[in-house]
């Protein structure tokens, strides 16, 4: 294995793998293809390799040779090939999963409970996301595998209030208020957690079976579907009036 000089203690420490060699922090006197190159000699290794492709890609700011300059050798690139194998779990992957999914589903219940009006995006899922990871700790132990930055995530696949209309999670220091109103594109089970606190729901699509419509049923509060210019139309943060039996959807200002 090849690992940057500042890793070596570590991998000794928690893998078992035979043979360790590092390389200077890139970049370093030597490029750590050159010493990949003198490895993979040392170890006989010659004629044609097969690699996810030739050489590191050139991502945050590096630059390098390609392992086939280094080598002297013809690349296989095996990427498509690597790829179909990940499609195919193991036992132990699925198992790995399971486990991940009980956690992630401790976190859920715990930001469910978190989001109440008053609390913020982040302060709930920051506080649900945190428990989670510590509790996870307590129960699996400590096996030296998890970065600091690692652990459970508990988050918002859709927001209400200001930046509610969004794509994609963006979590800001919004305060949750009773009675908000959702405008968006259309819903799904994401937005379940945002229900109880919202005082109605507008989107761009969908229809009376659509799950914006059904859930509005469900929880009671007025909801309007199908507009297809909703987003478009009401800014962010405007007051508006929502009437689910008119189909209408009025600004107030």
């Amino acid at each position: 294995m090849l690992v940057p000089e500042f890793e070596v203690e570590r991998v000794c420490a928690e893998t078992d793998f035979e043979r360790v060699e590092s390389y200077p922090e890139y970049p370093g006197l030597e490029h750590p293809m050159r010493i990949l190159g003198r490895v993979l000699a040392q170890l006989g290794v010659t004629g044609k390799i097969g690699a996810d492709q030739d050489g590191y890609p050139g991502v945050l700011g590096y630059e390098g040779p390609p392992l086939s300059e280094v080598t002297a050798s013809a690349v296989a690139p095996l990427g498509a090939v690597i790829e179909s194998m990940l499609a195919r779990k193991s036992d132990t992957e699925i198992a790995l999963i399971r486990e991940s999914a009980r956690w992630c589903a401790h976190a859920h219940r715990l930001l469910q409970e978190y989001t109440r009006p008053g609390a913020t995006e982040a302060e709930a899922s920051l506080r649900a996301g945190h428990e989670a990871t510590v509790a996870m700790l307590e129960a699996l132990g400590d096996n030296g595998q998890q970065a600091s930055s690692d652990g459970v995530s508990a988050g918002y696949r859709g927001q209400i209030g200001l930046r509610s209309s969004w794509a994609h999670a963006v979590a800001h220091n919004i305060e949750f208020k009773a009675g908000d109103v959702l405008v968006t594109e259309s819903t799904t089970e994401a937005f379940n957690i945002l229900l109880p606190l919202l005082g109605g729901i507008v989107t761009d699509n969908g229809g009376l079976l659509s799950h914006a419509a059904i859930v509005a049923r469900e929880y009671g509060i007025p909801g309007v579907v199908g507009t297809r210019e909703a987003t478009e139309r009401i800014a962010n943060g405007v007051r508006i009036r929502v009437d689910g039996d008119a189909g209408e959807v009025t600004v107030l200002g």
